[in-house]
């Protein structure tokens, strides 16, 4: 049975696959208005805390689905790294 008809692992990729979404829209908003001349500090303000607290709950996801593998440092893992960083993503 392949893993996606876990059904805890479906409801993480569908999390997953929703928050990217929203994560797009919220860039590419943010984008345009820059690109239009305009000065959207208070919404990137906003956006880049939404995007970092998405950000989390994603990776948090991802380490969930990868189980074992995703606590184990070394070059096959390629969580370790954006989950190590996330701390002073928040910054």
């Amino acid at each position: 049975m392949s893993i996606g008809k876990f059904e805890g692992v479906a409801e993480a990729l569908g999390r997953i696959g929703g928050l990217n979404y929203l994560l797009e829209a919220s860039r590419t908003l943010t984008t345009t208005s820059l690109d239009m001349g305009q000065k959207p500090g208070i919404v990137t303000a906003i956006a880049k805390y939404h995007m970092t607290e998405i950000s989390r709950t994603i990776l948090n996801d991802s380490m969930d689905i990868h189980a074992g593998r995703a606590i184990q440092c070394g070059p096959m893992n390629y969580l370790s790294s954006a989950y190590l960083g996330v701390p002073v993503a928040s910054q």
